[in-house]
């Protein structure tokens, strides 16, 4: 191995011009005055002599902090950015950066100098096709394919089981023209008649995850969804608008979802009620 003419520096391959800013790669594990990082370069500093560190023009990345994709915060703009900058997936979301717009847990946005791009990093496990759901308990968010649904099933921490991602929102207006008196069904909008009431015949298992309202009127009254008759959930109102995202009833199926003015409160006015449903396996 022959000298650089420089203590603690080794030849690498054919000897360049000391005085070439342009440099050669080196072999990270080859010690040349010290321990140089992967991909540095060996170059001339213009002035006879070696120095050892990235390459002319080369880029690196810059870690910013996490980045909450459903309120955009820190705020990111399309085609707006320092190259290299990126960000970790704190709050998954769907705001739309460059043309992507759907963020889970853990990806990174990364600004490529022209625009945001995704690196994808969810590690929540995809279980594919099956006929039944997975045993036990997932990360939120999981999914797989529920063949005898035909329909993709997403695991809920929260409710601590698996829900369809697709939802049906069953929706329900008065029953009369001078309102819904307390103790009578609410109308469901294109739905069947069974159990007594107008309501919505389910074709497979569900869970009832979220209700809400509007109404025309403030006097207190409670909305009450009924499972072929019986009450499974509330929600008071004295106001002109309502929800509750937090509901977990199981209901089987072919039973009739129906909605109606609990006994007890005052008729209501102007009603626009919903109940969402997500499919169960």
């Amino acid at each position: 191995m022959s000298s650089l003419g420089r203590p603690g520096y080794s030849t690498l391959g054919t000897p360049v011009d000391p005085a070439s800013p342009s440099g050669i790669l080196i072999d990270p594990t080859t010690e040349i005055g010290g321990s140089p990082a992967l991909n540095d370069v060996l170059k001339g500093d213009g002035l006879g002599g070696w120095t050892v560190g990235p390459a002319p023009g080369a880029g690196g990345i810059t870690y910013k902090g996490t980045w909450d994709a459903s309120t955009n915060t820190p705020a990111l703009a399309s085609g707006v950015g320092t190259p290299g900058d990126y960000y970790i997936v704190a709050v998954g979301g769907t705001t739309t950066l460059d043309g992507v717009s759907l963020w889970t847990v853990g990806d990174w946005a990364i600004f490529n100098g022209t625009a945001w791009q995704k690196i994808d990093n969810d590690t929540r496990p995809d279980y594919g096709p099956l006929a039944a759901d997975p045993a036990g308990t997932s990360p939120d968010g999981s999914k797989y394919y529920n063949t005898a649904l035909d329909m993709e099933m997403r695991y809920d921490a929260t409710r601590a089981k698996w829900v369809s991602v697709e939802a049906k929102v069953c929706t329900f207006s008065n029953s009369g023209f001078f309102g819904t008196a307390a103790g009578a069904y609410y109308r469901g909008i294109g739905a069947v008649t069974g159990a007594g009431a107008t309501g919505y015949l389910l074709p497979h298992n569900a869970t009832v995850v979220a209700m809400g309202y509007t109404r025309t009127d403030t006097d207190a009254a409670t909305f009450e969804v009924m499972d072929d008759g019986a009450s499974v959930a509330t929600l008071a109102s004295s106001a002109a608008s309502g929800k509750s995202t937090a509901l977990n009833v199981d209901i089987a199926s072919d039973s009739v979802l129906s909605l109606r003015n609990q006994s007890g409160g005052n008729t209501t006015s102007g009603v626009q009620a919903w109940v969402k449903v997500r499919w169960r396996a």
